[in-house]
């Protein structure tokens, strides 16, 4: 729980007027356990947690949550008032919405599309509460969430993701992340203390949204003061992160508007360096993302290794290494590994960060006990030790690391790395500032090395020289060196407008030099080519010839996906014959396929041929080849024929069940889609009841201990309590006259006389 958290007047008015949002699927009950695990109960909320529920089953979430808060949890009611302090939990077959400041319940209508139920809530929480709503998204598949929180941000209110890497089900938590509308991604257990600072700093916070002219020059200057002090340079992050870290230092200075926060940093260098090192988050530990670690272990150490012969350096790269955890955690790694046969390799890992500060408490390499608790016990014996009440890293780990102070933004990059890493850095900063990071971590990365980001961050600009090597926790591989700068010229569309103008004519071109130009245009000219350069997830990036007969460009909004861009039936017939090619990486042809486009019908060849397993090209890529055939020269031969009536109707016949075939065919694709995201919902419910079940089957077997502990101390009673009677009957038989009989709380029942013995 979080401890001496201070919220002055809890029950005031400001306070209770918050409304919480916490959206999660079905397999989020351990996201939702480690939140509330770690909200106070007496913060002045009303919690609504709207989680994708069976509606076969019912849910024991009330009694398992119960165990994680002291707050009151119950299962919400329609027309009820949201109190502050209480957990209202949505029924099941139900959806809930809340009007000013009641919540309303109606039946969920069972069909097949997605569930939708925390976008429901999102925009009706965002249009009632304003500033006062906040939404959280926990783990889970799906989108769901995406929509609302877009509303939740265009009413003022406040907007937190869990830390993709630490949920079970990602897809909910990356949706969020990619629409741009978040705040704050954090794990679960860490979400408390922010939301209630951000109710500390919302008042300052919502006034730079709606900053003066002259403003924002004090924003700026406040970060060239932090430049001009601590050498520095954030005016290229996230506005978000540096107004709440600017609103926070003055809420603590008791500083209410910019010119006189200004006014203090210049007669306080120390109050510029704390505001610096607010802005520098440093969020690591031990092994932080067990399965992360465990990828690097099993993928890329084995194939780091197996290319190094004795005597060669493995060199590693950890930028913005914080206190030194994940430095000390890959050198564990690698140490385990090279013991299994690799002895006479060297590793040496570069850790760098901008402040001093953590570069010397790294480097110590003294951690407190609650530091080290995701190192096991194995590890910490092995690798730590104790002092006072800390632990010390083994001086054969230090040695493998080099902590240096480093600004990635400004200083030159280490060369020749075998694998960079770089956790949740890229997320604080703007587009312009990530893409000049990824091109230095480019430039660094040898071929065929690695590159791991956090699980929230992209890849971008370098998509196309780096290949995925696991999905869920960003870890590339580099497949060229080639700059990323010609792929942007290779990537941009042709027939683009120059921005600048030239006063002289080109130079005339030896044509026997060009004959290959020459005869390219020449053939698509006179056969009408179209060529469409595609990448493996269908995107279009660059096409050639007469395309446009082809594909079909919408006026309001572009969609570069292929299979949207072209006519239905041309829709089917590449998607199957893509995905063919991407299987057996060979030539594809699939000739006179028949296009209605309107009412004329168009015969159409394709031809795609794959690059995707190729070192000829910087990029993996399809290139597909479209050609019109003359179908209408075929038809006037055939004009002599003549058919029977009977014919002439079997082939309408034809026709018609052709095209209603082709409709089903669409319109089985769509369901197909569907009916995944439903699957996935129910593999989450699947999830949930077996985690109830799974709780209730610990309940039950902590009883079950429970009850034979108590029988056990029971018989033992008794076997005493019989021994104590034998003992008094005998006292009794030979000194007193009479036997006693006592019961198990030692009490007398029976005394019965008898004759003394002399």
């Amino acid at each position: 729980m979080i401890k001496n958290m201070e919220i002055n007047n809890p029950s005031s008015s400001i306070l209770n007027q918050y409304v919480v949002g916490v959206g999660a699927s079905a397999g989020g009950l351990e996201a939702i356990n480690d939140f509330f695990d770690h909200i106070p109960a007496d913060t002045g909320f009303s919690f609504i947690v709207v989680q994708h529920l069976s509606p076969d089953h019912r849910s024991l979430m009330g009694e398992l949550l119960s165990k994680h808060t002291k707050m009151s949890v119950r299962e919400a009611k329609d027309n009820e008032e949201a109190q502050p302090n209480c957990i209202y939990l949505i029924p099941s077959k139900k959806l809930i919405t809340i009007v000013d400041g009641r919540l309303q319940l109606e039946d969920k209508v069972r069909d097949h599309q997605p569930n939708t139920a925390i976008d429901t809530f999102f925009e009706s929480l965002a249009r009632d509460k304003g500033e006062k709503a906040i939404g959280i998204i926990l783990s889970g598949t799906g989108t769901d969430g995406s929509k609302g929180i877009r509303t939740i941000k265009l009413h003022g209110g406040m907007v937190v993701v869990q830390d993709p890497g630490s949920a079970q089900f990602d897809g909910m938590p990356n949706s969020a992340v990619a629409s741009g509308y978040v705040d704050l991604i954090l794990p679960p257990d860490q979400m408390g203390e922010e939301l209630t600072e951000y109710v500390r700093e919302a008042p300052l916070l919502r006034s730079f949204n709606q900053l003066t002219a002259q403003e924002e020059g004090i924003l700026q200057d406040i970060l060239e003061l932090v430049l001009k002090t601590t050498g520095h340079d954030f005016s290229n992050y996230k506005r978000p992160t540096i107004n709440r870290r600017v609103a926070k230092r003055m809420g603590e200075q008791n500083i209410h508007a910019l010119p006189d926060y200004i006014a203090f940093l210049r007669n306080n260098d120390t109050e510029v360096k704390k505001l610096c090192r607010d802005f520098l988050l440093n969020v690591t530990r031990f092994f932080r993302d067990d399965e992360a670690f465990e990828s690097v272990k099993t993928t890329v150490i084995p194939a780091i290794l197996a290319k190094k012969q004795p005597g060669d350096i493995v060199k590693i790269w950890t930028v913005a290494c914080s206190t030194g955890e994940e430095a000390y955690s890959l050198a564990i790694l690698f140490q385990e590994a090279m013991e299994t046969g690799f002895r006479e390799i060297e590793v040496k890992i570069f850790a760098s960060d901008i402040s001093q500060d953590v570069i010397d408490f790294a480097s110590r390499g003294v951690y407190s006990s609650d530091q080290v608790k995701n190192v096991s016990a194995e590890r910490l014996k092995r690798f730590f030790t104790k002092e006072g009440n800390g632990y010390r890293v083994h001086a054969s780990l230090r040695k493998m690391i080099v902590f240096a102070k480093h600004d990635i933004v400004k200083d030159p990059p280490f060369g020749r790395i075998d694998f960079v890493t770089c956790r949740n850095m890229l997320i604080y900063m703007n587009p312009q500032l990530q893409k000049s990071v990824l091109q230095k971590f480019h430039f660094s990365v040898v071929e065929d090395g690695y590159l791991m980001l956090g699980s929230s961050e992209n890849i971008g600009v370098l998509k196309d020289v780096m290949a995925e090597v696991d999905k869920k926790w960003k870890i590339f591989k580099c497949m060229s060196k080639t700059k990323v700068a010609e792929i942007e010229a290779f990537s941009n569309p042709p027939n683009r407008s120059l921005s600048f103008v030239t006063t002289s004519s080109p130079l005339p071109k030896n044509a026997l030099n060009n004959l290959a130009e020459i005869f390219k245009e020449t053939l698509i000219e006179e056969f009408d080519f179209a060529g469409i350069f595609i990448d493996k997830e269908f995107e279009v990036k660059q096409a050639i010839g007469n395309f446009r007969n082809y594909m079909e460009f919408p006026e309001s909004s572009f969609n570069f996906n292929l299979l949207k861009l072209v006519p239905t039936d041309l829709s089917i017939a590449l998607s199957t014959s893509i995905r063919k090619a991407i299987n057996s990486n060979t030539r594809v042809v699939q000739r006179n396929v028949q296009v209605k486009i309107g009412k004329l019908i168009r015969s159409i060849t394709i031809i795609i041929k794959p690059y995707l397993v190729q070192r000829t090209y910087l990029q993996p890529f399809l290139f597909i080849v479209l050609k019109e055939e003359e179908i209408v020269k075929k038809k006037k031969r055939q004009k002599s024929t003549s058919y029977s009536q009977p014919d002439m109707m079997k082939f309408a016949e034809l026709e018609e069940e052709l095209r209603d075939t082709k409709e089903n065919l669409q319109s089985l694709i769509e369901e197909v889609e569907s009916a995944n995201e439903e699957l996935q919902s129910s593999n989450e419910e699947i999830v949930s009841s077996n985690e109830e079940l799974q709780s209730t089957n610990e309940e039950l077997q902590s009883l079950n201990e429970e009850l034979h502990t108590v029988n056990a101390e029971h018989q033992q009673k008794i076997k005493e309590l019989i021994e104590l009677n034998d003992d008094l009957n005998n006292y009794f038989s030979t000194t007193e006259v009479g036997q006693i009989f006592v019961d198990q709380d030692l009490r007398i029942r029976k005394f019965t006389p008898v004759v003394a013995k002399q």
